[in-house]
């Protein structure tokens, strides 16, 4: 597997403008040349351990009334609507009662960086992020790496 490592967010992010204090942010990245939306397109298509932890969030969150997935948009990738997007960067995510998330996937054409930023709105929100905050990292580790090995580093001379 590729290297990941966590990293300071990018200061160029457009991340940057949802964060207030308290908010949750935390970034991984790697090397890589990566087309944006295809490092988006192979992040989200998760793999089967994924999925499976995945559908047993959703059975265990269904019923106190917490989304599966973001509402479906013209752009969607995996579960995650598209919400922004510049020249180096995609911003996906949804808002929820219990939460807001937005997940930022960064190409610079030598590293690939995804962040995600989190604001809780409630006790639940605060139970939740604790709970899956093992789980997010493995996921983010795995989805960065996934990139990075359908795109490894240029070689340089």
């Amino acid at each position: 597997m590729p290297s990941v490592y966590a990293t300071p967010l990018p200061e160029n992010s457009l991340l940057h403008r949802f964060i207030s204090p308290g908010d949750f942010c935390d970034c991984f990245a790697t090397q890589g040349s990566v087309p944006l939306r295809e490092a988006a397109h192979i992040a989200t298509s998760f793999p089967a351990w994924v999925q499976g932890l995945l559908a047993l969030r959703n059975a265990i969150v269904t019923p106190f009334g917490l989304a599966s997935s973001g509402e479906h948009s013209a752009e969607m990738f995996g579960i995650f609507p598209l919400v922004d997007e510049s020249e180096n960067e995609l911003i996906l995510g949804f808002d929820d009662k219990h939460l807001d998330f937005r997940v930022s996937l960064i190409s610079d054409g030598q590293m690939v960086s995804m962040a995600t930023w989190v604001k809780t709105h409630n006790l639940g929100g605060k139970i939740y992020l604790n709970t899956i905050m093992p789980f997010h990292k493995l996921i983010v580790r795995n989805c960065v790496a996934r990139v990075a090995q359908a795109y490894p580093p240029l070689a340089t001379a």
